[in-house]
């Protein structure tokens, strides 16, 4: 089960990641997971510095000012970037050209396009060129499109490897160490979550609720990671930038992506002025970023921006990777809530009353509810069962809304046909040129409205009526809930929420009779 610490941002993210240190030489990593398809990423490493210097050869694809660096009880002196050829990970042979690739210095035999033999070792292989020294100590070069066939004369590989250009970072620390602490944290693209909720309907209005993550990493390999999933948006402003330390993006193509994404409501050229004024590189000095971190420990009681951080146990997941983490599973009761929504009323032109209006209305059966977790509940889409004879049947899929802990949430099931609601409304008196506005005329009409209701379930229940009017409400002959509501300034008529809350007997049927005046051009 998964707990919950509502934190700020920024700090807080490095205080949960960064408040020990790590003793083994495997890597500790923990994510932070955004549901926009980022992620705050900490790793803590022992590397070996034995000369006070390393080289980082694995770079994730960081955003721009998000990377940093620090070395517990040492200093980071210098970072330098760099373009170095490495090799990939091992591919499978697919084709001639590749599987020479993969038996480079062993014996093969090639038959090339014109039917000439040739039996040697390839000792280099690139896009354009074969080096090819036979047995007999003679060196050849040929397009690898002239090889026929190709023979295999000793055990062969499958595995090939290719050279490839990336950054590579060269570290240089204060003091030499033979395996030195090394924290790195940055935010990256690629990682996020979805939730999905499951509610199964128990007799005696009894729920049970689900939450559940889907984790999504398309991002690095994780391993034994802490996966935090984090409710809320802060705001990035540049994560659609790439650090420039982990990017071959030239200096004219960053400053210009740059400044086609900055802030519109500031001048483009000071905003990029100040951005390119700072360094580069993020380098924290270890006894003044320590002494600022919070302790996890006392982050229970921190309020500040709408960040909640969902703790999960640790999680191994490959790049390319899902999985599905359990969040919460807990017993509430429930209410039920039967609601239909009456048209407001015409308001423009006196012809809409001249006929009787006789308009039935849809009933939705929905439930109301209320969160007494410890955890807010983010919005995602919830399926919704009922037990029935101990088989769970399918009822609904909706949304729910974003719930924050002790407040309500309402889940909409079905339509319900067995209540038949059904309004009327006609004009009772009219008071003519009653107004004038901008040289019309208008007449205040009186109008008196019946909602017909009939309940045909088996059981008893409260129904919801709702209406949007425009005009005056008056009175009515069952007790109602009227509130007013901002209106334009240019129209007559004031605009009023209406609601009844009507209780019915299995079976039982009730009529109500209510009355407003509207104004309306003659």
């Amino acid at each position: 089960m998964l707990s919950l610490k509502h934190l700020r941002l920024g700090a807080v993210l490095l205080g949960i990641f960064g408040s020990c240190v790590c003793s083994c030489l495997q890597a500790q990593t923990q994510v932070a997971a955004f549901k926009n398809g980022t992620a705050f990423v900490v790793k803590k490493q022992q590397v070996a510095a034995p000369q006070g210097s390393y080289v980082l050869e694995t770079l994730p694809k960081a955003t721009f000012g998000s990377l940093w660096l620090y070395a517990p009880d040492n200093s980071i002196t210098a970072v330098r970037s760099s373009e170095a050829e490495v090799l990939s990970a091992p591919n499978k042979a697919t084709n001639l050209t590749q599987l020479l690739q993969a038996n480079l210095q062993k014996r093969v035999r090639i038959t090339l396009q014109s039917g000439v033999v040739y039996d040697g070792v390839a000792t280099q292989l690139q896009e354009q060129l074969v080096v090819f020294k036979t047995q007999t100590g003679q060196w050849l070069s040929f397009h690898p499109s002239q090889i026929q066939l190709l023979d295999l004369l000793e055990a062969p590989s499958l595995d090939f490897r290719t050279t490839q250009k990336q950054r590579i970072l060269h570290l240089q620390f204060q003091q030499p160490r033979a395996q030195q602490a090394l924290t790195m944290m940055y935010m990256e693209h690629g990682i996020s979550w979805v939730p999905s909720y499951a509610i199964r309907l128990l007799p005696n209005n009894q729920a049970q609720l689900s939450l559940r993550a889907t984790l999504i990493n398309d991002a690095e390999d994780l391993e034994d990671a802490q996966v935090n999933f984090v409710v809320g948006v802060p705001n990035f402003a540049y994560t659609y930038l790439e650090s420039p330390l982990v990017s071959n993006q030239s200096l004219q193509s960053f400053i210009q992506t740059l400044n086609g994404r900055s802030n519109l409501y500031t001048d483009r050229s000071m905003a990029r002025a100040d951005i390119m004024s700072q360094s580069m590189v993020n380098v924290v000095d270890e006894s003044a970023y320590m002494s600022n971190v919070f302790d996890p420990s006392e982050l229970d009681g921190i309020e500040a921006e709408d960040l909640f951080f969902y703790n999960a146990n640790r999680l191994t997941l490959k790049k390319g990777e899902r999985a599905f983490v359990e969040i919460l599973n807990q017993r509430m009761g429930y209410e039920d809530i039967y609601e239909t929504t009456i048209p407001t009323n015409p308001s423009y032109s006196i012809r809409d009353y001249d006929t009787k209006r006789d308009d039935i209305h849809q009933v939705w059966h929905a439930i109301r509810l209320s969160n007494q977790t410890k955890l807010p509940w983010t919005t995602g889409t919830v399926m919704i069962t009922k037990e029935v004879e101990g088989i769970d049947k399918p009822i609904s899929q909706d949304k729910l809304s974003y719930t924050a802990v002790g407040m309500e949430s309402k889940i909409k099931l079905t339509m319900s046909p067995n209540i038949i609601v059904k309004s009327t409304e006609r004009e009772v008196a009219k008071e003519e040129d009653k107004r004038t506005k901008d040289k019309i005329y208008y007449d205040l009409i009186t109008v008196e409205a019946k909602i017909e209701i009939a309940n045909f379930q088996q059981k008893s229940l409260t129904l919801d009526i709702n209406r949007s009017l425009t005009g005056t409400p008056l009175r009515s002959d069952y007790d109602w809930e009227t509130t007013a509501v901002p209106s334009r300034s240019s129209s007559l008529n004031d605009q009023h929420q209406i609601r009844w809350k009507v209780k019915l007997k299995a079976g039982e049927k009730k009529e109500l009779t209510y009355r407003y005046q509207v104004y309306l051009r003659k």
